[in-house]
């Protein structure tokens, strides 16, 4: 049985929502929005991914990029809403190659993708219009140093690593959590 993102954040809410545990993290309000926060947009963005696996295929250009650029940010903001969702209740969390691979993939080709600059060499990057499909693209980087680079970028592989690996960590912060429910000493 695959464990879903959803199932992950259902575990963790319950874990917060435990008397003893959500006293404890009430007394921080700060963190206690922010944790609660955290689990919204967790679910949000994982409602967002599962209705784009759930399309059909798209053939018109112009939704191809709205769901493409949509895929890219969701995917990032719920980077970032893990990541939030750890550090209010105090637990490590660090994402792999492969996982931060995906902000960076986004940032290149649709959050800056006109101008960037990385150590002394400057890019523009760019969605082959042609490469776009519903499953992904072929994103190109014209390096104003050097040559003119593209690589493949399989939106469906990326879902599916992201999802694994925010699953390990939402399942971490709940047994973090889960030690503050359980008597001492069991």
């Amino acid at each position: 049985m695959v464990i879903s993102v959803r199932d992950c954040e259902e575990r963790l809410r319950e874990v917060v929502n435990h008397p003893g545990v959500q006293r404890e993290l009430i007394k921080d309000t700060r963190k206690w929005q922010q944790i609660c926060s955290s689990m919204d947009v967790i679910g949000d963005t994982d409602a967002a991914i599962a209705a784009y696996q759930q399309l059909d295929s798209v053939d018109d250009t112009g939704s191809l990029y709205l769901i493409t650029y949509g895929v890219l940010q969701v995917l990032v903001v719920q980077q970032d809403a893990v990541t939030h969702a750890a550090e209010a209740v105090g637990f490590p969390c660090s994402f792999s190659d492969e996982v931060r691979r995906i902000r960076t993939i986004r940032n290149c080709a649709i959050g800056h993708p006109t101008k960037r600059r990385s150590g002394t060499s400057t890019e523009s990057f760019g969605i082959i219009r042609v490469s776009l499909k519903h499953a992904g693209f072929t994103l190109y980087s014209f390096d104003w140093d050097g040559g003119t680079p593209s690589q493949d970028v399989n939106l469906l592989e990326l879902i599916d690593k992201q999802g694994r690996e925010m699953c390990d960590a939402l399942t971490g912060i709940a047994e973090h959590l889960d030690t503050k429910r359980r008597p001492v000493g069991s």
